[in-house]
């Protein structure tokens, strides 16, 4: 005789099957956003390096003009002339969130002036993430870094306290120093940035999940003082 109702295991399982299947969904879709924003930094960066060279090769000034409200950015001259076979304005896929009105990149040497002056960075947003330009004036180049707005550490820690800001350092130096100087570091490195949020989502209201990742890290961070640092 076939049985109509659920028996209180294959409840667990279904509500198992449904957790994993939401977190690999929202890991999926993080890593989706990620890899979309970091093309779009990356986008960006060659252009503001391609109009700097151009000013350096052709001989006189180029600029790169932003619009936030339309989340785009035009490359001419310094007279506003467009450059030949060449799309403006660029559109990108992602927010604008602060840029200067625009930056002229200068000959014979490359240098950039911002206007604003006091605005000399870019930030792109997509969901919770975001990466920033920096525009260093005096050779012209571009540095960026890409951030969220909530990692596992950050949120198993309080930067307010001490003993806490000591462990969230001890971490930055294991990431910058030692995992960020080879590739195989690198790309985990990437990784974790990658699945990090969702992760730190879940945990952040669940205290006994918390205290446990608290355990790991506390952990992690005595190896890194007493071992691997050494």
């Amino acid at each position: 005789m076939r049985r109509n109702s659920f028996t209180l295991i294959e409840m667990i399982v279904v509500i198992l099957i449904i957790g994993i299947f939401t977190a690999v969904v929202g890991v999926s879709f993080t890593m989706i956003e990620s890899r979309r924003l970091k093309s779009e930094v990356n986008r960006l960066v060659a252009d503001l390096q391609w109009a700097r060279e151009l000013a350096v090769t052709q001989h006189k000034d180029y600029k790169v003009t932003f619009d936030r409200t339309q989340n785009t950015y035009t490359i001419t001259d310094i007279n506003n002339n467009p450059l030949p076979s060449r799309i403006n304005p660029v559109r990108l896929s992602v927010n604008i969130q602060t840029s200067p009105n625009r930056i002229e990149f200068h000959y014979p040497s490359g240098t950039a002036s911002v206007y604003p002056a006091i605005q000399d960075s870019i930030v792109l947003t997509l969901g919770s993430r975001s990466s920033r330009l920096d525009i260093f004036e005096d050779t012209g180049y571009v540095g960026f870094h890409t951030s969220s707005s909530c990692f596992i550490a950050t949120v198993v820690y309080n930067s307010l306290e001490v003993r806490d800001r000591e462990k969230l350092l001890v971490l930055y130096t294991l990431r910058d120093k030692y995992l960020g100087s080879s590739e195989i570091g690198k790309r985990l490195i990437d990784l974790y940035y990658d699945l990090s949020p969702p992760i730190a989502n879940y945990i952040k209201s669940r205290r006994w999940m918390k205290n446990t990742v608290r355990v790991f890290l506390d952990t992690l961070v005595w190896l890194c003082k007493n071992v691997i640092f050494h």
